[in-house]
């Protein structure tokens, strides 16, 4: 097995509608996620929502791993949630922010 360090997903921002940031590919192991943050570069806070959706599954509340996290002006979030987190082959890390254009994100981790 071979493991290597990935930008699991560029520098993004993120819309206020539900957006998947990776999925795990087949021909490995799945992900690692080791560092994952959340920036808000607007004028008011906004929250973001964060899950770890299975293969063949969809976002719902049941998934989620940050719930309405609400992130301040100018201010870094890296989700505790995230750290170390495994994500299956064919599982996805899907988001959505309560104001598009408010959170940029970025994250980087390991390809099992």
């Amino acid at each position: 097995m071979t493991v290597y360090f990935t930008e699991l997903w560029a520098e993004t921002t993120l819309p206020n509608s539900n957006t998947t940031l990776v999925t795990a590919p087949t021909g490995t192991n799945g992900l690692l996620i080791k560092r994952a943050v959340f920036t808000n570069t607007s004028g008011s806070a906004a929250t973001i929502t964060v899950y770890k959706v299975p293969p063949a599954g969809s976002a719902a509340t049941g998934n989620a791993v940050t719930y309405q996290y609400s992130i301040g002006v100018g201010v870094a979030f890296v989700p505790p949630e995230l750290i170390n987190m495994v994500i299956p082959v064919g599982g996805k890390i899907v988001t959505i922010a309560s104001a598009g254009s408010a959170i940029n994100t970025t994250a980087s981790g390991l390809s099992l």
